[in-house]
């Protein structure tokens, strides 16, 4: 008999906290969205990489229950990870709201990669929501077809150009050229809280570096954006989104598909050649596919990427 009990207090640990989520989800979605404020100590960092894939790190307080949690950036719900003192909390995504349920009170990191939309000239974009200060992080590769609006400040950490913006704010970049093929996955660094910055990167340097930073991005910025004129504006408002809801889009499926038609395994320049598609385009997609766990990607003796279907259980 103790031993049943101690079964049935075992699986309501267990199942308890996302079982109260789910059956609390109809009333919260029935109440319409809800303005998130952003908790103590909230930090976001949005990082660009070099394949033109977004993951986004937020860094922030929750209490026991049930906590609204605002996203800058659109996720790709089937990326979203959340986790309390490392322990995986469960959550649910509605109207641009993180609910996440959490059983004790601690710091909060969430982690996705971003839903972002392209057009037919290869302009990526994505939007910016709320009015919380975000840092904007850009890989070398990386440009920036517009200046935010809401800029606060920028320099240069790494050789990355690193911006502090505020939101809402429509991102708009391209690559510069085709991304050295490399296995690692892209991760956005984990964020730091302001408050923990060191006084120099703030005073002396900071200020010097910022003019310079603003005066590369807007040089290229307008270069691209002249460019991008000769080929006619897209919208003003938002770009025309390509990318489905899901987190498997059309070309997504198609390197699936090409996969499982070869045996499960192809290097990149065999991908390349069976696809047509653009270098970057079908790395950044490749990226994503590894980062959901579909392919694991490594490097052969020779120096290719060798992409691999893995086994989804």
């Amino acid at each position: 008999m103790p031993e049943r009990r101690d079964r049935s207090l075992r699986f309501m640990r267990s199942y308890a906290p996302p079982l109260v989520l789910f059956l609390l989800a109809p009333l919260l979605m029935a109440a319409g969205p809800l303005e998130a404020v952003a908790a103590e100590g909230y930090s976001a960092e949005i990082a660009i990489d070099s394949s033109g894939v977004v993951a986004v790190a937020i860094v922030t307080e929750v209490s026991i229950g049930i906590n609204e949690i605002a996203v800058p950036v659109e996720p790709l719900i089937e990326t979203l990870e959340v986790s309390v003192d490392g322990t995986a909390l469960a959550s649910i995504y509605e109207g641009r709201v993180l609910y996440v349920f959490s059983d004790r009170s601690g710091t909060t990191r969430i982690s996705y990669l971003a839903l972002v939309s392209e057009t037919e000239r290869g302009v990526l974009a994505f939007n910016i929501v709320g009015s919380s200060v975000v840092r904007l992080i850009l890989d070398p590769n990386v440009i920036l077809l517009t200046l935010p609006a809401n800029l606060l400040g920028a320099r240069l950490e790494n050789g990355r150009l690193v911006l502090e913006l505020r939101g809402p704010e429509l991102i708009e970049y391209a690559l510069r050229a085709p991304p050295e093929a490399t296995a690692e996955a892209p991760v956005a660094p984990a964020p730091t809280p302001a408050k923990e910055e060191k006084p120099e990167e703030t005073a002396g340097r900071a200020p010097l570096l910022i003019p310079v930073a603003i005066a590369i991005v807007g040089a290229v910025g307008v270069a691209a954006v002249l460019l991008r004129g000769k080929r006619g504006s897209p919208p003003p408002n938002a770009p025309t989104p390509v990318l489905e809801e899901s987190a498997l889009d059309e070309l997504d499926q198609r390197i699936l598909d090409a996969l499982k038609g070869s045996g499960g395994s192809l290097l990149q320049s065999e991908l390349l050649r069976v696809l047509g598609t653009p270098k970057s385009t079908l790395w950044r997609h490749v990226r994503k596919l590894e980062r959901l766990g579909f392919v694991e990607v490594r490097k052969e003796p020779s120096g290719m990427n060798r992409i691999t279907l893995r086994e989804r259980r």
